[in-house]
């Protein structure tokens, strides 16, 4: 990325505001327009006219938006899911520049794309297509618990990851008007907070199995696996690397290398780089 410690905090900042507008305002707003109780989505319906959102907007008599919106909503999964594929290719990437996935997938075009990464994290794609056969929806629906749990298992990680950063520059007297975006209100318990909130979650991924009429072994493994199976990789990791430290001592932590070549790609905004150059060609 090119001059990260401008475009970093601009982008977090941004998703902040999508992620309080479009995910918690559309929240509130389709809560208010649509009961829980409404026949169209305790029916047992499937399709998009089961949405909450497409309900909302034909109780509130908008006729032909409940169309525009289903759309979005697709343009939005197309979107997500390329998302997904880069995140999930350049992790797998990043994983064999540092020794633990395949070096097989270091490989990348002259463009820097890691084609054979890419590759990889596509052929899960097609498990989507589990969902066309109402046998195939059961193994479907373990992998979007599975993924609800490791979305939230990944969000206490970072919690903790930022509490130590955090640390570890107190620790080394390097204060937060130092660092190029922090939050100034919410942080450290902010991070407190999403532990426990995420913590929660995860617990109650699949409470509805809980309930008599709902309760079988299968269900229960469902909605849960991603637990077990997440300790199972932690801690097999840890024997695997067992002569490293559980944490490292705040004073220990590395924050300097890798700090001079992000500050060397430090340049300016591409409109202000563009407007120098022509004028420097003007007075040369």
């Amino acid at each position: 990325m090119v001059s990260p410690r401008r475009n970093l905090p601009t982008a977090a900042r941004r998703y902040f505001y999508r992620l309080v507008i479009f995910y918690v305002g559309c929240v509130l707003a389709i809560g208010i327009l649509a009961p829980s109780n409404d026949p169209a989505l305790t029916d047992g319906g499937a399709g998009a006219g089961s949405s909450a959102f497409v309900v909302g907007i034909k109780n509130a008599g908008i006729h032909g938006l409940d169309s525009v919106i289903n759309a979005g909503i697709i343009i939005s999964a197309w979107s997500s899911g390329n998302s997904f594929l880069y995140l999930s290719s350049r992790s797998l990437y990043s994983l064999a520049c540092s020794g633990n996935a395949p070096r097989f997938f270091k490989a990348c075009t002259k463009d820097g794309v890691p084609y054979r990464a890419v590759v990889c994290s596509s052929l899960f794609c097609l498990l989507a297509y589990l969902n066309v056969a109402s046998s195939g929806s059961v193994v479907f629906n373990w992998f979007v618990n599975l993924t609800n749990t490791s979305g939230f298992i990944s969000w206490i990680c970072c919690a903790i990851v930022s509490l130590r950063f955090f640390k570890a520059c107190q620790v080394q007297g390097i204060t937060t008007d130092q660092l190029p975006y922090h939050n100034k209100w919410f942080q450290p318990w902010g991070s407190y907070v999403a532990i426990v909130a995420f913590v929660f979650l995860t617990l109650i991924n699949g409470f509805n199995v809980f309930w008599p009429q709902n309760w079988s072994v299968s269900s229960f493994l469902t909605a849960y696996i991603g637990i077990p199976i997440f300790l199972v990789i932690y801690f097999a990791h840890r024997i695997y690397a067992r002569h490293e430290p559980w944490a490292h001592d705040p004073a220990d932590v590395d924050l300097h290398t890798g700090l001079d070549e992000v500050e060397a790609e430090e340049t300016p905004a591409p409109v202000y780089d563009k407007w120098y150059k022509k004028m420097r060609v003007v007075f040369e």
